[in-house]
Protein backbone atom coordinates (compact mmCIF):
# COMPACT_ATOMS: atom_id res chain seq x y z
CA UNK A 1 0.00 0.00 0.00
CA UNK A 2 3.07 2.43 1.19
CA UNK A 3 4.74 1.80 -2.34
CA UNK A 4 1.28 1.88 -4.50
CA UNK A 5 1.08 5.62 -2.73
CA UNK A 6 4.57 6.61 -3.11
CA UNK A 7 4.57 6.03 -6.89
CA UNK A 8 0.55 7.39 -7.09
CA UNK A 9 2.39 10.61 -5.35
CA UNK A 10 5.84 10.92 -7.80
CA UNK A 11 3.77 10.52 -11.10
CA UNK A 12 1.76 13.38 -9.87
CA UNK A 13 4.85 15.70 -9.15
CA UNK A 14 6.27 14.50 -12.25
CA UNK A 15 3.35 15.26 -14.17
CA UNK A 16 2.99 19.11 -12.22
CA UNK A 17 6.73 19.44 -13.02
CA UNK A 18 7.88 18.21 -16.34
CA UNK A 19 4.78 16.91 -18.48
CA UNK A 20 3.58 18.71 -21.42
CA UNK A 21 0.93 18.04 -24.11
CA UNK A 22 2.52 15.69 -26.69
CA UNK A 23 0.85 17.36 -29.55
CA UNK A 24 2.33 20.74 -27.91
CA UNK A 25 5.71 19.96 -28.27
CA UNK A 26 5.45 18.35 -31.67
CA UNK A 27 3.26 21.25 -33.06
CA UNK A 28 5.83 23.89 -32.63
CA UNK A 29 6.82 25.85 -35.96
CA UNK A 30 9.61 28.14 -37.17
CA UNK A 31 9.98 29.51 -40.26
CA UNK A 32 12.13 32.34 -42.04
CA UNK A 33 11.59 34.65 -45.18
CA UNK A 34 14.93 33.67 -46.19
CA UNK A 35 18.53 31.69 -45.98
CA UNK A 36 20.59 33.74 -47.22
CA UNK A 37 21.44 37.81 -46.85
CA UNK A 38 24.09 40.23 -46.44
CA UNK A 39 25.59 41.64 -43.20
CA UNK A 40 23.18 43.77 -41.45
CA UNK A 41 20.43 42.25 -43.45
CA UNK A 42 17.42 41.57 -41.56
CA UNK A 43 15.70 37.83 -41.25
CA UNK A 44 12.31 38.03 -40.78
CA UNK A 45 10.92 34.76 -38.59
CA UNK A 46 7.32 33.07 -37.76
CA UNK A 47 6.77 30.86 -34.68
CA UNK A 48 3.78 29.16 -33.06
CA UNK A 49 4.70 27.44 -29.87
CA UNK A 50 1.33 25.84 -28.72
CA UNK A 51 1.56 25.33 -24.92
CA UNK A 52 3.96 27.34 -23.94
CA UNK A 53 4.03 30.25 -21.76
CA UNK A 54 6.66 32.05 -23.74
CA UNK A 55 9.56 31.89 -26.43
CA UNK A 56 13.18 33.02 -26.55
CA UNK A 57 15.04 33.62 -29.60
CA UNK A 58 19.03 32.51 -29.42
CA UNK A 59 21.68 32.71 -32.44
CA UNK A 60 24.39 30.36 -32.54
CA UNK A 61 27.78 30.57 -35.26
CA UNK A 62 29.21 27.93 -36.99
CA UNK A 63 32.98 27.46 -35.74
CA UNK A 64 32.52 29.52 -32.63
CA UNK A 65 31.77 25.88 -30.87
CA UNK A 66 29.43 27.72 -28.06
CA UNK A 67 25.99 29.18 -27.92
CA UNK A 68 25.00 32.82 -27.82
CA UNK A 69 23.59 33.60 -24.46
CA UNK A 70 19.55 33.40 -24.76
CA UNK A 71 17.77 37.05 -25.35
CA UNK A 72 16.84 37.44 -21.96
CA UNK A 73 13.34 39.06 -23.26
CA UNK A 74 10.41 36.68 -23.23
CA UNK A 75 8.63 36.56 -26.92
CA UNK A 76 5.03 35.85 -27.41
CA UNK A 77 3.90 31.76 -28.44
CA UNK A 78 2.77 33.27 -31.52
CA UNK A 79 4.86 35.78 -33.46
CA UNK A 80 4.84 36.69 -37.08
CA UNK A 81 7.93 38.79 -39.06
CA UNK A 82 10.12 38.76 -35.83
CA UNK A 83 13.04 40.57 -37.73
CA UNK A 84 16.50 39.89 -36.92
CA UNK A 85 19.79 41.99 -37.69
CA UNK A 86 22.69 39.79 -39.07
CA UNK A 87 25.79 41.96 -38.11
CA UNK A 88 28.66 39.66 -39.32
CA UNK A 89 29.56 37.46 -41.43
CA UNK A 90 29.27 33.53 -41.30
CA UNK A 91 26.71 30.48 -40.81
CA UNK A 92 23.77 31.09 -37.87
CA UNK A 93 21.54 28.77 -36.94
CA UNK A 94 18.63 30.90 -35.26
CA UNK A 95 17.06 29.07 -32.25
CA UNK A 96 13.53 29.77 -30.93
CA UNK A 97 13.12 28.00 -27.66
CA UNK A 98 9.31 27.37 -26.45
CA UNK A 99 9.68 27.76 -22.27
CA UNK A 100 7.45 26.21 -20.13
CA UNK A 101 7.45 27.79 -16.20
CA UNK A 102 11.58 28.01 -16.74
CA UNK A 103 12.24 25.01 -18.79
CA UNK A 104 12.89 24.47 -22.25
CA UNK A 105 10.44 22.29 -23.59
CA UNK A 106 10.30 22.30 -27.31
CA UNK A 107 12.47 24.36 -29.35
CA UNK A 108 13.33 24.15 -33.77
CA UNK A 109 15.68 26.01 -35.91
CA UNK A 110 16.73 27.35 -39.14
CA UNK A 111 19.94 27.75 -40.41
CA UNK A 112 21.01 31.00 -42.51
CA UNK A 113 23.96 32.23 -44.22
CA UNK A 114 25.19 35.94 -43.81
CA UNK A 115 27.96 37.16 -46.53
CA UNK A 116 29.80 40.70 -46.69
CA UNK A 117 28.42 41.60 -50.32
CA UNK A 118 31.55 41.43 -51.89
CA UNK A 119 30.65 38.69 -53.92
CA UNK A 120 27.43 40.22 -55.05
CA UNK A 121 29.15 43.43 -56.46
CA UNK A 122 32.54 41.30 -57.67
CA UNK A 123 30.30 39.21 -59.82
CA UNK A 124 28.81 42.54 -61.26
CA UNK A 125 32.78 43.53 -62.41
CA UNK A 126 32.79 46.22 -59.81
CA UNK A 127 36.32 46.94 -57.94
CA UNK A 128 37.14 49.53 -55.14
CA UNK A 129 39.55 51.47 -57.55
CA UNK A 130 37.92 54.66 -58.23
CA UNK A 131 39.31 56.38 -60.78
CA UNK A 132 39.20 60.01 -60.45
CA UNK A 133 39.02 63.09 -62.98
CA UNK A 134 40.10 66.79 -61.84
CA UNK A 135 39.39 69.63 -64.08
CA UNK A 136 40.80 73.38 -62.30
CA UNK A 137 39.04 76.19 -63.44
CA UNK A 138 41.81 79.04 -63.12
CA UNK A 139 39.38 82.29 -63.49
CA UNK A 140 35.84 83.05 -63.53
CA UNK A 141 34.42 86.22 -65.06
CA UNK A 142 31.07 87.11 -64.74
CA UNK A 143 29.57 90.85 -64.83
CA UNK A 144 30.50 92.24 -61.15
CA UNK A 145 32.51 88.98 -60.13
CA UNK A 146 35.90 88.14 -61.07
CA UNK A 147 38.28 85.78 -59.50
CA UNK A 148 41.15 83.86 -60.42
CA UNK A 149 43.48 81.32 -58.54
CA UNK A 150 47.04 81.96 -58.10
CA UNK A 151 49.88 79.43 -59.45
CA UNK A 152 50.77 79.19 -56.19
CA UNK A 153 47.15 78.07 -55.16
CA UNK A 154 46.89 75.60 -58.39
CA UNK A 155 50.69 74.12 -57.40
CA UNK A 156 48.69 73.34 -53.53
CA UNK A 157 45.95 71.82 -55.10
CA UNK A 158 47.86 69.92 -57.04
CA UNK A 159 49.88 68.78 -53.75
CA UNK A 160 46.69 67.63 -52.45
CA UNK A 161 45.64 65.62 -55.55
CA UNK A 162 49.06 63.73 -55.39
CA UNK A 163 49.08 62.70 -52.00
CA UNK A 164 44.87 61.78 -52.16
CA UNK A 165 45.30 57.86 -53.35
CA UNK A 166 47.65 57.62 -50.24
CA UNK A 167 44.79 59.49 -47.90
CA UNK A 168 42.20 57.49 -49.00
CA UNK A 169 44.23 54.01 -48.55
CA UNK A 170 45.31 55.01 -45.38
CA UNK A 171 41.99 56.53 -43.68
CA UNK A 172 40.12 53.08 -45.06
CA UNK A 173 42.43 50.85 -44.24
CA UNK A 174 42.83 49.65 -47.71
CA UNK A 175 38.89 49.50 -48.37
CA UNK A 176 39.04 52.83 -50.60
CA UNK A 177 41.40 52.44 -53.51
CA UNK A 178 42.01 56.14 -56.01
CA UNK A 179 43.83 56.41 -59.12
CA UNK A 180 44.10 60.42 -60.25
CA UNK A 181 44.00 59.80 -63.96
CA UNK A 182 44.15 63.20 -64.74
CA UNK A 183 44.70 66.68 -63.69
CA UNK A 184 43.81 69.67 -66.68
CA UNK A 185 43.88 73.51 -66.02
CA UNK A 186 41.10 74.98 -68.23
CA UNK A 187 42.80 78.43 -69.21
CA UNK A 188 39.74 79.90 -70.71
CA UNK A 189 37.65 81.93 -67.97
CA UNK A 190 34.07 80.21 -66.86
CA UNK A 191 31.77 82.65 -67.61
CA UNK A 192 28.29 81.49 -66.80
CA UNK A 193 27.34 79.88 -63.42
CA UNK A 194 24.53 77.62 -64.15
CA UNK A 195 23.88 75.51 -61.15
CA UNK A 196 21.04 76.42 -58.73
CA UNK A 197 23.27 76.64 -55.94
CA UNK A 198 26.00 78.78 -57.30
CA UNK A 199 27.96 75.61 -58.69
CA UNK A 200 29.48 74.96 -62.45
CA UNK A 201 27.52 72.77 -64.47
CA UNK A 202 29.44 70.20 -67.26
CA UNK A 203 29.12 71.26 -70.40
CA UNK A 204 27.32 74.32 -69.51
CA UNK A 205 29.81 75.82 -67.77
CA UNK A 206 32.96 74.16 -68.98
CA UNK A 207 33.64 71.87 -71.71
CA UNK A 208 34.22 67.87 -71.46
CA UNK A 209 34.85 66.60 -74.72
CA UNK A 210 38.65 67.63 -74.17
CA UNK A 211 38.83 66.32 -70.60
CA UNK A 212 36.94 63.79 -70.06
CA UNK A 213 38.01 60.65 -72.02
CA UNK A 214 38.30 57.39 -70.74
CA UNK A 215 36.11 55.65 -67.60
CA UNK A 216 35.72 58.41 -64.94
CA UNK A 217 34.31 56.94 -61.49
CA UNK A 218 34.17 60.57 -59.87
CA UNK A 219 35.14 64.23 -61.74
CA UNK A 220 36.33 67.00 -59.36
CA UNK A 221 36.02 70.60 -60.32
CA UNK A 222 38.07 73.23 -58.30
CA UNK A 223 36.99 77.25 -59.20
CA UNK A 224 37.34 80.34 -57.35
CA UNK A 225 33.80 80.92 -56.59
CA UNK A 226 33.90 81.51 -52.78
CA UNK A 227 32.15 84.67 -52.77
CA UNK A 228 30.23 84.39 -55.63
CA UNK A 229 26.68 86.18 -54.73
CA UNK A 230 24.76 82.44 -55.24
CA UNK A 231 27.81 80.17 -53.84
CA UNK A 232 27.12 79.69 -49.99
CA UNK A 233 29.09 76.74 -49.69
CA UNK A 234 32.65 75.72 -49.38
CA UNK A 235 32.16 72.34 -51.26
CA UNK A 236 29.36 70.24 -52.87
CA UNK A 237 29.32 66.47 -53.53
CA UNK A 238 27.11 63.52 -53.84
CA UNK A 239 25.29 64.08 -56.75
CA UNK A 240 26.18 62.62 -60.42
CA UNK A 241 26.27 63.67 -63.91
CA UNK A 242 26.07 61.75 -67.10
CA UNK A 243 27.87 62.47 -70.32
CA UNK A 244 27.73 60.49 -73.74
CA UNK A 245 25.98 57.68 -71.63
CA UNK A 246 28.54 57.62 -68.54
CA UNK A 247 27.62 58.01 -64.82
CA UNK A 248 29.72 59.14 -63.05
CA UNK A 249 30.04 60.86 -59.66
CA UNK A 250 30.29 64.87 -58.78
CA UNK A 251 32.56 67.17 -56.38
CA UNK A 252 32.90 70.90 -56.56
CA UNK A 253 35.60 73.37 -54.36
CA UNK A 254 35.58 76.91 -53.93
CA UNK A 255 38.82 79.04 -53.75
CA UNK A 256 38.52 78.61 -49.76
CA UNK A 257 40.15 75.59 -50.03
CA UNK A 258 43.52 76.51 -52.23
CA UNK A 259 45.68 78.07 -50.05
CA UNK A 260 48.75 76.28 -47.81
CA UNK A 261 48.42 75.97 -44.23
CA UNK A 262 50.44 73.69 -41.94
CA UNK A 263 47.97 70.61 -41.07
CA UNK A 264 45.58 70.96 -37.84
CA UNK A 265 44.19 67.44 -38.09
CA UNK A 266 45.94 63.94 -37.29
CA UNK A 267 45.02 60.65 -37.36
CA UNK A 268 47.50 58.02 -37.01
CA UNK A 269 50.56 60.34 -36.53
CA UNK A 270 50.26 61.96 -39.76
CA UNK A 271 48.37 65.75 -40.32
CA UNK A 272 46.60 66.73 -42.63
CA UNK A 273 45.46 70.26 -43.59
CA UNK A 274 41.39 71.88 -44.40
CA UNK A 275 41.76 71.22 -48.32
CA UNK A 276 43.00 67.63 -47.40
CA UNK A 277 39.90 67.50 -45.23
CA UNK A 278 37.46 68.89 -47.62
CA UNK A 279 38.37 66.88 -50.36
CA UNK A 280 38.10 63.74 -48.34
CA UNK A 281 34.78 65.05 -47.10
CA UNK A 282 32.95 65.52 -50.55
CA UNK A 283 34.48 62.14 -51.98
CA UNK A 284 32.69 60.50 -48.67
CA UNK A 285 29.47 62.06 -49.85
CA UNK A 286 30.02 60.01 -52.98
CA UNK A 287 30.90 57.17 -51.39
CA UNK A 288 27.55 57.77 -49.39
CA UNK A 289 25.54 57.60 -52.09
CA UNK A 290 27.25 54.97 -53.87
CA UNK A 291 26.53 52.62 -51.44
CA UNK A 292 23.01 53.10 -51.22
CA UNK A 293 22.97 52.38 -54.90
CA UNK A 294 25.15 48.94 -53.71
CA UNK A 295 22.39 48.14 -51.44
CA UNK A 296 23.60 49.46 -47.86
CA UNK A 297 22.44 52.57 -46.53
CA UNK A 298 22.14 52.06 -42.93
CA UNK A 299 25.30 53.68 -41.84
CA UNK A 300 25.62 56.96 -40.05
CA UNK A 301 25.51 59.96 -42.33
CA UNK A 302 28.44 61.92 -42.72
CA UNK A 303 27.42 65.37 -40.78
CA UNK A 304 26.46 63.33 -38.12
CA UNK A 305 29.98 63.62 -36.41
CA UNK A 306 28.74 65.60 -33.11
CA UNK A 307 25.80 62.92 -32.57
CA UNK A 308 28.30 60.00 -32.79
CA UNK A 309 30.84 61.12 -30.22
CA UNK A 310 33.55 62.98 -32.78
CA UNK A 311 34.26 67.01 -32.46
CA UNK A 312 33.58 68.25 -35.30
CA UNK A 313 35.95 70.87 -35.35
CA UNK A 314 39.19 68.78 -33.58
CA UNK A 315 38.15 65.18 -35.06
CA UNK A 316 37.38 65.27 -38.80
CA UNK A 317 39.89 62.43 -39.73
CA UNK A 318 39.61 60.45 -37.00
CA UNK A 319 35.52 60.77 -37.86
CA UNK A 320 36.19 59.92 -41.81
CA UNK A 321 38.54 57.16 -40.91
CA UNK A 322 36.60 55.11 -38.24
CA UNK A 323 32.97 55.50 -41.12
CA UNK A 324 35.53 54.23 -43.64
CA UNK A 325 36.60 51.40 -41.50
CA UNK A 326 32.83 50.53 -40.05
CA UNK A 327 34.89 51.31 -36.17
CA UNK A 328 32.72 53.84 -34.71
CA UNK A 329 33.64 54.39 -30.91
CA UNK A 330 29.93 54.11 -30.39
CA UNK A 331 29.72 50.30 -32.16
CA UNK A 332 27.36 52.32 -34.83
CA UNK A 333 27.29 51.29 -38.01
CA UNK A 334 29.59 52.63 -40.93
CA UNK A 335 30.34 51.64 -44.45
CA UNK A 336 30.45 48.51 -45.44
CA UNK A 337 32.98 47.16 -47.90
CA UNK A 338 30.58 47.04 -50.24
CA UNK A 339 30.38 50.86 -49.87
CA UNK A 340 33.35 51.52 -52.08
CA UNK A 341 32.68 48.87 -54.84
CA UNK A 342 32.29 50.96 -57.64
CA UNK A 343 31.28 50.04 -61.50
CA UNK A 344 33.63 50.74 -64.42
CA UNK A 345 32.52 52.11 -67.89
CA UNK A 346 35.42 50.92 -70.65
CA UNK A 347 33.08 51.38 -73.41
CA UNK A 348 32.45 55.06 -72.96
CA UNK A 349 35.93 56.24 -75.31
CA UNK A 350 34.24 54.57 -77.70
CA UNK A 351 30.95 56.24 -77.63
CA UNK A 352 32.56 60.05 -77.39
CA UNK A 353 34.27 59.25 -80.75
CA UNK A 354 37.76 59.79 -78.81
CA UNK A 355 41.19 57.86 -80.06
Amino acid sequence: MYRKMLALFLAAVMTALWAVPAAAAEGMTLTADCCETEVDGKIRLSWTAPGADYVKVRMVKAGKGEMAEPDARKRPVSKKDFAVTMREEGVFTIVAEAYRGDRVFSSRSVRVTVSSGLERVLSQGMDNIWKIRVIICRSVRLPGYQRSFTQAQVNHIRNLLSLLPGTLFNLSDGRMCAVVTDVTELTEPVTSVSGDCGDLVPEKDFPLSQTLTDDTTLLAVYAPLENHPKTDWLGLGGYTHTYRGQTFYMAEFSSAFAAPESGRWERNGIRYDLGTCALVHEILHAVELNSRNNGWGGFEMLHDAGPNGYDDQKAFMDWYGDLMTDRLKNGKAGFRAVSFYVKHDPGMRARAGNP
